[in-house]
């Protein structure tokens, strides 16, 4: 890579502020679903009964779906290419393994069974740290589904970059460009939940989701080169 060993671009408030706001956009569905909101998450005070409480919380977790992770993507994307090639495909790999790869494994072999038994009721003074599957262990990928994910894109990323794959966006796309590929995401994402449902997972990941993390994550590695989000 050319541009490996130059120092990383100077960084962007308003993407750091996104990225903030949206990191508060997950705290508060995970709450909503605590609450009473349609979801899947480890702890419930209140279930899903009908009420004018409920369905509000469902609405906002509704309406967050539709963009709150797929923007994480999408800035996600961004930076790929830079990161790339400034490491080269070596360095860019060891390190997304330490930083994506390792709070997996910590999260999914034991803080994420831990947080399983502790939602369960389970006296703190009597949790069980299982380690081996012949203990009793389970992963559990949890919400470190993400770097899960990323940590798979990446790969992906890398593979296309040393095959030689490389498609830039050199402008802003323009209206009939957007809503043709929001058709297009749209009858994907149909398709693919025909085969897997929301709620289904397949390797940690409920794909059902995918259509749009995966086209939005390659949007913002087009854009990346022509820097099109500050544009």
């Amino acid at each position: 890579m050319s541009m490996a060993g130059q120092p990383a671009p100077q960084r962007q408030v308003f993407l750091d502020r996104l990225r903030a706001l949206l990191t508060v956009l997950v705290v508060v569905h995970h709450a909503a679903i605590t609450y009473g909101a349609a979801g899947d998450w480890f702890y419930r005070e209140r279930a899903v009964d009908g009420s004018p409480a409920s369905l509000l919380l469902t609405f906002v977790c509704a309406v967050n779906q539709a963009f709150f992770m797929g923007m994480f993507f999408l800035l996600a994307g961004y930076f790929t290419p830079g990161a790339l090639q400034r490491k080269g495909p070596g360095r860019f790999l060891r390190e997304r393994l330490v930083r994506l790869g390792v709070p997996v494994l910590v999260f999914g072999c034991l803080l994420g069974p831990l947080t399983v038994q502790l939602a369960r009721g389970v006296d703190v003074a009597q949790l069980q740290w299982h380690f081996f599957p012949a203990q009793g262990w389970n992963f559990v990928m949890g919400p470190l589904w993400f770097c899960w994910a990323l940590l798979l894109f990446s790969v992906a990323f890398v593979g296309l970059e040393l095959a030689r794959v490389r498609v830039w966006l050199d402008a802003v796309p323009g209206t009939a460009t957007w809503i043709g590929s929001a058709v297009g995401v749209g009858l994907a994402a149909f398709v693919v939940r025909l085969v897997f449902p929301v709620g289904d997972n397949v390797v940690g990941l409920q794909l059902g989701y995918f259509v749009s993390y995966v086209f939005l994550f390659a949007m913002g590695c087009m854009a990346a080169r022509h820097r099109l989000l500050e544009r």
